[in-house]
């Protein structure tokens, strides 16, 4: 038996009753010692995963050293950025409560380790902590600089977006992006004004093109990779719902390179998928294994909504591949994930997805049945014309012109009415393809896009 094996404990319980019978003042020096052979002895990058440990064994030599306490926040900060970095959201929560918790941390402190903990939250999918977290650092930031509330507020906002509640995100990123002003906080304003400007396209504002190039602008003079990587990934995706398919995989594959390059693997994560997503539109190769490793990104880094959207534009191209019972399997998958995030648009895409492979498949009265259900969970315009251009589509198939025209004029209308360019170009590409294979008569169609 070595000697390591021979101090383990058999059991918890026998461990717990030896430490108890410790005196305190004991206890205390022991934790101490431990604390500091641990950072004596451990590498830098072999001490970034044990700041939690360092930090619970200060706590305890606190109690007879309160110079110790200084050290244990300051092992909960480094924790927090480690964890942060490093995807550990276990660890990230633990870390970033210590340290907003901590009598002795400042309100920058503070303030970061709650944007750091909301971050986490809202890569996890779960919103309502995360909005809770920011809301009592905001409630608690009266007398705070510009730049700690610029930070909060910017973090909120991108919470409401990923909750598709685009009113708020809009005021909350407009006032960080103000506050960010005041501050003279560089880095934090053209992450703001970036992020304003893809709330603001997502609203259908046309403002947006002329925010993201100001943020361009900012970040090229600024020097700040990381920043300049999340602008070009929002540069590609206003591309891409302009049907600009040629220079927004220019974009994406620019973003993921930076991203690559700064080591941001969240960004990297959402640059692939949207490239991914891109590729199987257009049909480009590589699209297979693009999709691959955008999922395996995805759920590296934890984004349960990236991973979403990944998963169910991976059933998508296994359906376009004519892989139809793993496609299935796939894309209520995605389904069940939209739910478990109560992300009403992506159970609505799902289903949208589901009804577009029972059309494939010839299975109508599912496809039907599918639809119906994606029409009685809508909440948004633009999903209205999805699911009204894939129910004319539908019918088509099923040879009821009449019906499939009146639910394209209605796609068509819906999708001009409050949908960007590629709502529209889905629409007209679905009608060109119906009309030239003889399914419908352009002449049933309201305004059929005849320049096409």
């Amino acid at each position: 038996m070595s000697a390591e094996d021979y101090y383990f404990f058999k059991h918890a319980i026998v461990r717990d009753a030896a430490y108890a019978l410790q005196l305190p003042s004991e206890r205390s020096a022991r934790h101490a010692h431990a604390a500091d052979v641990l950072e004596a002895e451990l590498s830098p990058d072999e001490l970034e995963s044990h700041l939690l440990e360092l930090a619970e064994h200060a706590g305890f030599a606190a109690e007879t050293d309160p110079t110790y306490d200084t050290r244990r926040l300051d092992y909960l900060v480094r924790a927090t950025k480690w964890a942060g970095e490093a995807y550990r959201y276990a660890e990230l929560e633990v870390a970033a409560t210590g340290v907003i918790e901590h009598p002795a941390s400042t309100s920058q402190q503070k303030a970061e380790a709650r944007n750091s903990l909301a971050t986490g939250y809202r890569i996890q999918g779960r919103f309502d902590e995360a909005e809770t977290v920011l809301s009592d650092g905001l409630g608690a930031a009266h007398g705070f600089g510009p730049g700690i509330k610029a930070k909060l507020l910017s973090a909120l906002g991108a919470v409401e977006l990923r909750k598709r509640e685009l009113d708020s995100a809009l005021e909350y990123m407009g006032q960080a992006v103000t506050c960010a002003e005041k501050a003279g906080d560089g880095t934090i304003l053209v992450r703001a004004i970036a992020n304003l400007a893809l709330i603001q396209f997502e609203a259908g504002e046309a403002a947006s093109r002329d925010t993201l190039a100001r943020a361009g602008e900012i970040a090229k003079a600024s020097g700040d990779a990381k920043v300049n990587a999340l602008v070009l990934s929002h540069t590609g995706r206003m591309l891409h719902h302009a049907a600009d398919f040629a220079a927004a995989e220019k974009a994406y594959r620019e973003a993921i390179d930076a991203s690559r390059i700064v080591g941001d693997r969240a960004g990297e994560a959402v640059a692939l998928s949207n490239l991914a997503e891109l590729l199987r539109v257009t049909d480009a190769p590589g699209v297979g294994e693009a999709m691959t490793d955008a999922l395996k990104l995805a759920r590296e880094v934890g984004d349960r909504h990236l991973e979403m959207n990944t998963v169910g534009n991976y059933g998508l191209f296994l359906m376009n591949s004519d892989d139809f019972e793993t496609a299935e399997h796939v894309l209520e998958q995605s389904i069940r994930i939209a739910s478990e995030l109560g992300d009403v648009h992506g159970v609505v895409s799902g289903l949208d997805n589901l009804t577009v492979l029972y059309i494939n498949t010839r299975s109508f009265d599912r496809a039907d049945a599918t639809s119906l259900r994606a029409i009685e969970t809508v909440s948004d315009e633009r999903d209205v014309a999805m699911i009204r251009r894939t129910r004319g589509v539908m019918f088509a198939h099923m040879g009821r012109p009449v019906d499939a025209a009146a639910e394209l004029s209605t796609a068509q209308r819906v999708a001009r009415e409050y949908g960007n360019d590629l709502d529209r170009h889905y629409v007209e590409e679905a009608l060109n393809e119906l009309v030239s294979g003889g399914l419908i008569d352009a002449n049933a169609v309201e305004e059929f896009p005849r320049e096409s």
